[in-house]
């Protein structure tokens, strides 16, 4: 007698998305430019925002390919069927407005007004309230979740 198992992917991400405070595996991104010159497009994790996003996006199949910038991100979100909610539940994307420098962001949402995004200062994602840069967020962005 054989059980068919299959995988919870939304819990399966809610548990990566609340593993992430700390984590330094997106505090780089090696691009090589057309004069053969290695950049880090992340700045040391300054600016891994959108790379934290994507990529864990990306892993469970939900967009094509992890991205460097806010914008890109949020366009492969819509493209890939995420819309934006005014009723956010735990595992939503999160967009906040640009700041003083003019730099938008984005993170993951929990739920009970707390969220995960990366931090400049800290240069890994932080578990925070809803105001990050002194904004509160802009967006809300949902899809159906596979379960």
């Amino acid at each position: 007698m054989s059980n068919k198992m299959t995988l919870n992917k939304y819990k399966n991400y809610l548990t990566m998305i609340e593993a992430l405070p700390g984590s330094q595996l997106f505090q780089h991104l090696y691009l090589v430019d057309e004069n053969g010159q290695e950049i880090d497009a992340t700045k040391g994790g300054d600016l891994s925002c959108a790379l934290v996003v994507s990529w864990i996006l990306h892993g469970f199949g939900w967009i094509d390919s992890p991205h460097a910038t806010v914008n890109s991100t949020l366009k492969a979100m819509v493209e890939h069927g995420w819309r934006e909610t005014s009723e956010p539940k735990p595992g939503d994307v999160v967009h906040w407005p640009p700041n003083h420098h003019g730099i938008a962001h984005v993170g993951f949402y929990l739920g009970d007004g707390k969220f995960i995004s990366n931090n400049d200062e800290a240069k890994t994602p932080i578990l925070h309230d809803e105001i990050h840069y002194g904004n509160p967020p802009d967006a809300f962005y949902t899809r159906e979740y596979d379960v």
